[in-house]
C-alpha cells in the first residue's frame, strides 16, 4: 500500500482546489445574479447599482435597437438619480404648499390664498417639465451619439 506525504494538501476529486484557496463567486439558480460569501460564509444577494444599470442599459438598448456601452450605464445612472432627485423634491414642495396655504388661509382671505397656491403651483409644473424635457433630449443625444 502506498502511504500519503503528509506535507501535501488532499484534494477533493470533485473540487480540485486546496482548502485555502480564495473564495469565488457564487452564481445562484437563476444564474443572472452574483454573490459572494463574506466572513460569515452567508452570501450577499442584492444586486450592485452597476448590475442594476447595466441592465438598464441593455433594457434601453434593446428597446432602441442599439448597443449603448458604458456610456449608455453611465447616462442611465444618471437620468434615475435626476428622476429620484426630482420626484423628492416636487413631494417636499407639495407639502410645503400645503403648510403655507393652511397658514395663508388663516391669516389672510380665501382669495389671496387661492392666488399664492396657484402662482406656486405653476412654478413647480414649469420646474418638473424643464427637468423632464432635459433628461429626454440627455437620452436622445446618448442614444444618437451610440448610433455612429
Amino acid at each position: 500500500m502506498a502511504s500519503r506525504s503528509p506535507s501535501k494538501p488532499k484534494r477533493n476529486r470533485v473540487n480540485p482546489e486546496p482548502p485555502d484557496s480564495p473564495r469565488r463567486p457564487e452564481v445562484d439558480k437563476q444564474g443572472d445574479l452574483q454573490k459572494m460569501p463574506d466572513e460569515t460564509g452567508r452570501s450577499s444577494r442584492t444586486p450592485s447599482l452597476v448590475y442594476i444599470a447595466t441592465a438598464l442599459a441593455n433594457m434601453g438598448g434593446f428597446l432602441t435597437g442599439y448597443n449603448l456601452g458604458i456610456v449608455g450605464v453611465v447616462v442611465v445612472v444618471v437620468v434615475v438619480v435626476v428622476v429620484v432627485v426630482v420626484v423628492v423634491v416636487v413631494v417636499v414642495v407639495v407639502e410645503v404648499i400645503v403648510v403655507v396655504v393652511v397658514v395663508v388661509v388663516q391669516i389672510y382671505e380665501y382669495l389671496t390664498a387661492i392666488i399664492i397656491v396657484v402662482v406656486v403651483v405653476v412654478v413647480v409644473v414649469v420646474v418638473v417639465v424643464v427637468v423632464v424635457v432635459v433628461v429626454v433630449v440627455v437620452i436622445v443625444v446618448v442614444v444618437v451619439v451610440a448610433a455612429k
